[in-house]
């Protein structure tokens, strides 16, 4: 996102499910349902995402995976996520899903030029890639996923 923007919002959620399932079919469907409604409300060009499974089933906390996701979004055409906040809420209730959790220090808006919130930014996302929670699914089931956007050469 960085090669084609002076400025990337990133934008961090948490996703709850009511019940357990063995795919990954919900996030796919909120990513696609998310990018229509962005794309011409804001006109952007991409949208970019990474989002990660966990379910802590050894401890039998939870009695159905949550989702970690960051979307990344044109920073000079958004700079606070208030309204895409409401957005991704949207759809995830009418996708007929338990709740987003919005958390603290929800959104980094990142310049070129600024490598100190482009590390902060990155060590929070880091959170994603932890071990821990991961390995609890079937075998052919994802433990995350990212947006495939080609870098401006």
């Amino acid at each position: 996102m960085m090669s084609h923007h002076s400025k990337v919002l990133v934008v961090r959620y948490d996703f709850h499910l009511y019940d357990h399932t063995e795919c990954n079919t919900i996030m796919s469907k909120f990513i696609r349902k998310l990018k229509r409604r962005l794309k011409p409300h804001y006109n952007f060009k991409r949208v970019g995402y990474i989002w990660a499974r966990e379910w802590n089933k050894s401890r039998g906390q939870a009695k159905a995976q949550h989702y970690h996701c960051a979307i990344m979004l044109n920073g000079n055409q958004v700079r606070h996520p208030d309204k895409i906040n409401a957005i991704v809420t949207d759809i995830w209730e009418r996708l007929g899903q338990a709740h987003v959790y919005l958390p603290k220090h929800q959104y980094y808006l990142i310049k070129s030029t600024d490598r100190e919130t482009l590390a902060a930014a990155r060590k929070r996302l880091s959170y994603l890639a932890k071990v821990y929670t991961k390995g609890n699914k079937q075998r052919y089931t994802n433990n995350y996923s990212t947006s495939r956007l080609i870098p401006k050469s």
